[in-house]
């Protein structure tokens, strides 16, 4: 008698505990701005390992069904940081989630422009000025991008040669050219037997050139 009632008595406890183990419970999501304590509504919501969820209603809340078990409860809203949080469900639980607004730092930008009749105003006449923008939509040599045959195209300025990168400006000779990178003079501007100069457009924001009124600071050289 007593083992027939241990036995009735083991299989009622066990079958109590497989039907609480396979009990659905309620999970609400609650999401929140951690400062103004208002709701997110339409944030996402993501539950693992389940790989269930979906988004907050318009009162930033998510009921979900769920077994007994361990879940980890990933919660995301545009310009708020992500959130991550482990829960054990036992029984129907209300999670309330606060999350932080993202602040992002962006870098400054730097607008610059110039007049358009800059060079007409301008007390010192005859310069020419080209950016880096500038050289890059003008005829490349071989494929590549060159300075000096990018101004020989302006006006007043001419090739020394076909096969060279020498530049005249309005006739003068090669001597008579200074040329400056960053204010230190480079003597020689070209390499491969003059065929390619020695800048690269992509580490010059600027190319100046004066074709006439050279200032007395460059010693009467046209640079």
């Amino acid at each position: 008698m007593k083992i027939t009632f241990s036995y009735l008595l083991f299989l009622v406890l066990y079958i109590t505990s497989i039907n609480v183990y396979g009990q659905d419970f309620d999970l609400t999501i609650k999401l929140k701005n951690s400062l103004t304590n208002e709701p997110l509504p339409n944030a996402n919501i993501f539950i693992m390992p389940c790989s269930c969820g979906g988004a907050s209603n318009e009162n930033g809340e998510l009921t979900i069904k769920l077994k007994q078990g361990e879940y980890t409860v990933r919660t995301s809203y545009v310009g708020f940081n992500e959130n991550l949080q482990n829960i054990v469900l036992e029984e129907d639980t209300i999670l309330e989630v606060f999350l932080e607004e993202e602040n992002e730092v962006l870098s400054e930008v730097v607008v610059r422009a110039k007049k358009r009749n800059e060079l007409l105003e301008s007390p010192q006449m005859g310069v020419l000025q080209l950016n880096a923008q500038e050289i890059k939509k003008m005829p490349a040599a071989l494929g590549e991008f060159d300075v000096l045959r990018s101004v020989t195209l302006m006006p007043g300025v001419n090739n020394s040669g076909e096969i060279s990168n020498g530049i005249s400006v309005r006739g003068g000779s090669l001597d008579q050219n200074l040329l400056l990178y960053d204010y230190a003079p480079v003597f020689n501007p070209t390499h491969l037997f003059g065929l390619f100069s020695v800048f690269t457009p992509d580490a010059l924001s600027s190319v100046d050139i004066y074709r006439a009124n050279i200032p007395a600071r460059y010693g009467g050289r046209r640079p």
